[in-house]
């Protein structure tokens, strides 16, 4: 993972920063926040997505499917925000797998 000390000058990438991750941190108990896809890499345009992994204990006991929109409303529905939501569990199993954890894990720029 890029443990970047430098979050990408993308103002959509800054607000979720300075107003998003605070509340991810207090209110949702967050582990690990981390940004990937083409925000991260600094290649994000107007109409990209907001990639983030988020890793809280407050999703356990919750089925898969049904965590992003619980966070998604939490949030305020900012419509960029793709979230995917893993218990600390998860992610330390998928983390070292082909998928969506893995990539943002090895390429992922590390916010929390």
């Amino acid at each position: 993972m890029r443990h970047s000390l430098t979050v990408p000058h993308d103002p959509v990438v800054q607000h979720f920063v300075r107003e998003l991750l605070p509340r991810l941190r207090d209110e949702w108990a967050a582990e690990h926040v981390i940004l990937f896809g083409s925000r991260a890499r600094g290649q994000g345009h107007q109409w990209s997505d907001l990639d983030v992994v988020v890793v809280s204990p407050r999703f356990s006991g919750v089925r898969f499917i049904d965590r992003w929109p619980q966070l998604f409303r939490a949030l305020g529905c900012p419509a960029e925000l793709e979230p995917i939501c893993y218990t600390p569990e998860e992610f330390e199993r998928w983390r070292e797998q082909p998928g969506i954890a893995g990539i943002a894990w090895r390429e992922g720029v590390r916010l929390l």
